[in-house]
C-alpha cells in the first residue's frame, strides 16, 4: 500500500481525527486540499515517483515542489522529522531509524497498492540460485503482516 507520511502537528492533519492504527486505516483527504505545499520523494526511476503523480494527478492536485533523495528509508526518515510529506510504501514504515510518530493518509478509497513480482516460465529450468532466492523471498513475505503472496 502506498501512504503519505505526515508528522503530527503537519497543517494537513488539523482537524483530522489521528488513529494510532492509520498505517492499518489510513487517514482519507478529500481531493483538492490546498494545504499540501511540498513533497519528499525518491527518483522518478524506482517507479513511486510515478504511482505518485497518478495519484495527485487523479484527485486534481497541484503540490509546491517535489525534493528527491535517494531512497524511500531516507524520504521516511526526513518526513518524520517534519520535513515535509513522503510518499512511501507502508513496508517503508517498519525500518527503524524513525522516533517519532508519523500518521499515514492516502487521497484514494482503497489506497493505492504497489506490486512486486518474481516472475518466471513454467517448465523452464532456474538456477539453484534463483530457486533459493525465490523460496528465501517467499518466506519473507509470508512472515510479512503486510505483504502477501500471490499466485498466478
Amino acid at each position: 500500500m502506498m501512504v503519505f507520511a505526515v508528522l503530527e502537528g503537519n497543517p494537513v492533519l488539523k482537524g483530522k481525527i489521528l488513529r494510532n492504527d492509520s498505517l492499518k486505516t489510513p487517514i482519507y483527504f478529500r481531493s483538492r486540499t490546498s494545504k499540501w505545499s511540498n513533497f519528499l520523494v525518491v527518483p522518478p526511476d524506482p517507479g513511486i515517483f510515478k504511482i505518485m503523480e497518478e495519484v495527485l494527478g487523479r484527485n486534481q492536485m497541484k503540490p509546491g515542489k517535489f525534493l528527491e533523495f535517494p531512497d524511500s528509508n531516507l524520504t521516511y526518515k526526513l518526513a518524520c522529522e517534519n520535513m515535509s510529506i513522503a510518499f512511501v510504501q507502508d513496508t517503508t514504515v517498519l525500518y527503524p531509524g524513525c522516533h517519532k510518530k508519523a500518521y499515514y493518509c492516502t487521497l484514494d478509497r482503497p489506497p493505492v497498492r504497489s506490486h512486486i513480482a518474481g516472475v518466471y516460465r513454467t517448465g523452464e529450468i532456474i538456477s539453484p540460485l534463483a530457486e533459493r532466492f525465490l523460496i528465501i523471498t517467499e518466506d519473507v513475505v509470508k512472515s510479512s503482516p503486510y505483504l502477501q503472496v500471490q499466485r498466478s
